[in-house]
């Protein structure tokens, strides 16, 4: 059985506490996890000299700190993210960017988006449990009251 490939832009998504504990809870369910980042890589970060686009220490340490494998983290050069998903069976994708979502929507059909926002938890996070199960992953009541408590309780 191929397990779920659910991804996460870095930058304004996953640099938010309740998305990383959000990723922590699917690695933990064996969802296969990834990081989709606009930013240059190591063989690329000349081309962005000065710019935080080119250094990636913060990134290594919170994927680190999630438990996503460094492999696992793709760098698209400043590249539409669509165009990396786009034939992958990643069946869900969170980012911050409203361009980013409607390029996915547009795009990468088989990939439902995500937009994530650090104002809005609640309903972020009830839109992702739906489209989680939509793709496939049932997540039980105990287990979604339990995700919603957490947020309400931490985040708000």
């Amino acid at each position: 059985m191929n397990k779920i490939k659910v991804s996460f832009d870095y930058d304004g998504t996953l640099t938010l506490p309740y998305i990383q504990e959000f990723a922590k809870f699917l690695i933990d369910c064996e969802v296969d996890v990834y990081v989709i980042t606009s930013r240059f890589d190591e063989l690329h970060k000349q081309n962005c000299l000065g710019t935080i686009m080119g250094e990636n220490s913060d990134l290594w340490e919170i994927v680190d700190k999630i438990g996503i494998q460094r492999h696992k983290v793709r760098f698209t050069l400043m590249q539409p993210k669509w165009e990396y998903i786009y034939g992958t069976k990643i069946c869900l994708h969170l980012d911050d960017d409203t361009i980013e979502v409607d390029d996915i929507v547009n795009y990468a059909n088989y990939c439902s988006p995500v937009l994530v926002a650090s104002d809005c938890i609640n309903s972020c996070v009830t839109e992702i449990l739906t489209e989680i199960n939509y793709c496939g992953f049932s997540i039980n009541s105990k287990e979604y009251k339990l995700i919603e408590s957490y947020y309400k309780k931490d985040f708000q």
